[in-house]
């Protein structure tokens, strides 16, 4: 593992690399030169669910409307979950998607619970402020993409 680790020259966080080093270094001995694996295959094929943003930013209603049909069929969700989400969402300001929670009753920051982390560890990780830098982060991405488009 310290062959690996010299070329990599930092930290991996693939837990079954070894196999993956192995079957390359077994087809170069073998001459073979190229190699496709299928390895992290899923994002090369994905555009991520940030295409769907760039769906609308494009105005592309009939794509927009079969993603919708599909990801609502795939995910097993309602379609207009699926416009709200994917659509919507992305190019609203944090404040109004936190008004919006805490109208309907819901903590304001969904899906950031750390029930698993001991409060003093929180504590020292500053967890509040590291929290709630990425939610505004990743929130943002989109409008801050929109607004540089529009220009």
């Amino acid at each position: 593992m310290a062959e690996v680790h010299r070329h990599l020259d930092e930290a991996y966080f693939e837990g079954n690399l070894y196999l993956h080093w192995a079957m390359y270094g077994m087809a170069q001995s073998n001459g073979v030169r190229i190699f496709l694996d299928g390895f992290d295959g899923d994002t090369t094929i994905s555009h991520g669910f940030e295409y769907l943003a760039d769906l609308v930013m494009g105005l592309r209603f009939p794509t927009i409307l079969r993603e919708r049909r599909l990801l609502s069929r795939n995910l097993g969700i309602p379609p207009h979950l699926v416009i709200r989400e994917f659509y919507i969402k992305p190019f609203c300001p944090t404040w109004v998607y936190t008004a919006w929670r805490r109208l309907h009753g819901r903590p304001a920051d969904a899906g950031m619970t750390a029930t698993f982390l001991s409060d003093a560890f929180k504590e020292r990780l500053d967890y509040s402020a590291r929290r709630n830098s990425l939610v505004a982060t990743k929130r943002s991405y989109t409008r801050t993409l929109a607004r540089s488009i529009g220009k």
